[in-house]
């Protein structure tokens, strides 16, 4: 079986979390916000490296019923990998539990696993197709949502 990121905690204010995750009954609330505190450095990257080296390019996870394929991008110094792939707006709406997205813009979606195991959902747009893509949010999501396959 592969290594899991479910057991890790995101000590971010702008996160969605499974409160009903067995591992919130005794994480450490946070001393600067109300939430929790995150998983410390040195675990995080015990089972990031754990990932990165099962999963060489490419990594299969189930995000909240999504079956989703993130590719691998290395950092040109090689110390920074993340997984990352392209969602539909259908696939951001399940992932993020919204229902309608503000304006008309165009407007684009992605998930990434950050080197440190952290999982960011973000949303750009863009006025024109001649206009550069601006990130208009950015929403963490609870570990436990994700199982990696």
């Amino acid at each position: 079986m592969k290594t899991q990121i479910q057991n890790l905690i995101n000590g971010a204010k702008n996160i969605i979390r499974n409160e009903a995750d067995e591992k919130y009954t005794t994480a450490k609330p946070a001393t600067s916000h109300i939430g929790y505190a995150g998983t410390n450095r040195e675990e995080r990257e015990r089972i990031a490296a754990a990932v990165i080296a099962e999963n060489p390019g490419s990594l299969e996870i189930e995000a909240r019923g999504l079956t989703l394929s993130l590719h691998k991008r290395t950092s040109v110094s090689g110390k920074t990998i993340t997984y990352e792939t392209a969602l539909t707006e259908d696939e951001y709406k399940i992932l993020v539990g919204v229902s309608s997205l503000p304006g008309t813009l165009e407007r684009s979606f992605s998930l990434c696993i950050n080197n440190d195991m952290t999982v960011r959902v973000d949303r750009f747009s863009r006025k024109s197709p001649n206009a550069m893509w601006k990130l208009k949010e950015y929403i963490y999501l609870d570990e436990a949502f994700i199982v990696i396959k």
